[in-house]
């Protein structure tokens, strides 16, 4: 009986050592607003690349056994592959005056230091930017993790990986771009005027613009007695590099409010100048008001003088054409006169005029002879 026992026992043992821990696949869930790729991790370990696009939103992942000893129950379950996810949320930056964010600071024609203020907006579109932006921007992966520690019901929270955020993208090699570009536009400008030109700049640096274009919208932007500003390099477009290398879509850059000059001296400056630009306007405008309010004077006065002089037109038209239906009903009535045998008495004293007849009537000769 004895030996039945510990021949059970034995085998059991010898049983349970064939046996190796059930294998379930894990689950990764991609949200919405992700772009995902799986990752095969059945080679050396290490990351060998994307594969294909994930379509389904909740991805199963499967396991292999790695054995360590010499029973098949000495290992433990590892992933086949990883999920690498690309955000397209979109993101916007504001670089201002350098609390926890970065500032774009730029120097004038003189060398004097002032900030730009500037919103940027980007994303990341479509499977082909998801592509370029992980091959920059790829997540810092831990490949050293002991997963003979680690349970496939946990697998979730290992095997899905992240892109590097947007927002380091914009803060690193954006922002030096946007840098270098701009830097070389504000120093060949007066101090004076980089608050007017900060919005051509910034306009041109985000799409690009041709050298004659820019001169002409920098000067139209100073005072017309400012000294004329030359340019002769064309500007890159900003939003086509930053899609073009990083599969970054860069949606808005636009200025913040003015510009924030380092020397409050200059800022004084500034201040007195737009001060003494607006009652330069004021004044134009209250001369230009006066000259419209002149003209429209003068208009009313012509236009009340025509009035008169079409109504006294008017009234002597009238009259004569009064006069010439009284002459016809004058004539019309002696004639009837006549018919009727009852002509008009002769006047005492005829006109003699050779040119009119006898009773002042032409074609009668002289009565009278006188």
């Amino acid at each position: 009986m004895k030996k039945a026992f510990l021949f059970t026992a034995v085998l059991i043992l010898l049983l349970a050592g064939c046996i190796r821990a059930p294998n379930y696949d894990g689950v990764v869930q991609i949200q919405t607003n992700e772009i995902a790729f799986l990752v095969d991790m059945t080679g050396d370990g290490a990351v060998s690349g994307s594969n294909a696009e994930i379509q389904r939103k909740d991805i199963p992942i499967p396991g292999y056994f790695v054995r360590t000893g010499r029973f098949q129950y000495q290992g433990y379950w590892r992933p086949t592959l990883k999920v690498i996810a690309v955000s397209q949320a979109p993101v916007r930056r504001i670089w201002d005056k350098g609390d926890d964010t970065q500032t774009v600071r730029m120097v004038s024609k003189e060398s004097a230091g002032f900030t730009v203020p500037m919103i940027i907006n980007a994303y990341i579109a479509n499977r082909e930017s998801a592509v370029k932006y992980l091959s920059a921007f790829r997540p810092v992966s831990d490949d050293s993790i002991d997963w003979s520690n680690i349970r496939q019901r946990d697998w979730s929270n290992y095997v899905k990986e992240n892109a590097q955020p947007l927002e380091k993208a914009l803060d690193t090699v954006v922002y030096t771009k946007i840098m270098q570009q701009l830097n070389g536009l504000f120093v060949r400008v007066p101090i004076l005027y980089a608050e007017v030109t900060s919005k051509v700049f910034i306009t041109a640096v985000f799409d690009g613009m041709a050298a004659s274009d820019l001169t002409a919208a920098v000067n139209a932007a100073t005072p017309g007695d400012a000294e004329r500003i030359v340019f002769d390099k064309s500007v890159l477009s900003l939003k086509d590099w930053a899609l073009d290398t990083y599969g970054i879509t860069i949606s808005a850059m636009a200025p913040g409010d003015g510009v924030i000059f380092d020397s409050p001296e200059v800022q004084s400056a500034i201040d007195n100048l737009a001060v003494l630009s607006m009652q330069e306007r004021t004044a134009r405008q209250d001369r230009i008001t006066k000259q419209e309010e002149q003209r429209v004077r003068e208009v009313e006065a012509r236009t009340r003088q025509i009035e008169n002089d079409i109504q006294r037109n008017t009234m002597d038209v009238q009259m004569r054409r009064q006069e010439i239906e009284n002459t016809k009903v004058i004539a019309a009535a002696q004639a009837e006169a006549i018919k009727a045998g009852h002509y008009p008495p002769v006047p005492q004293t005829l006109i003699t005029d050779t040119r009119l007849g006898a009773f002042g009537f032409p074609g009668m000769g002289n009565l009278t002879g006188r």
